[in-house]
């Protein structure tokens, strides 16, 4: 049950965070302000696959852990894909 709150407790802080700092990164126009609220965003995805994984666990699918942790090694890999080509695009345009 704790490990259920706290996993709960970082979702909510984390979205909290990518909310924050989302709106003090457009308020300042800040790029790389805005990018670390997205990986806040990126956390609380994180957080959300624990959490399930944790009650899969509580209610006896063992397998859960690894699954989860499957899925999130697949969906960074695909935020950082997806983050390096627009930064790729970005400078690109930077050169005229």
């Amino acid at each position: 049950p704790l490990a259920l709150f706290m996993a709960g407790l970082s979702i909510l802080s984390k979205e909290w965070l990518f909310r924050i700092t989302k709106e003090v990164g457009e308020r300042l126009r800040s790029p790389v302000v805005i990018a670390n609220a997205y990986h806040h965003r990126s956390d609380a995805y994180s957080s959300v696959l624990a959490l399930l994984s944790i009650a899969w666990a509580m209610v006896g699918f063992p397998a859960a852990d690894a699954a989860a942790g499957m899925y999130v090694f697949v969906f960074l890999n695909f935020v950082i894909l997806d983050r390096f080509f627009v930064i790729y695009v970005f400078l690109s345009f930077l050169k005229y």
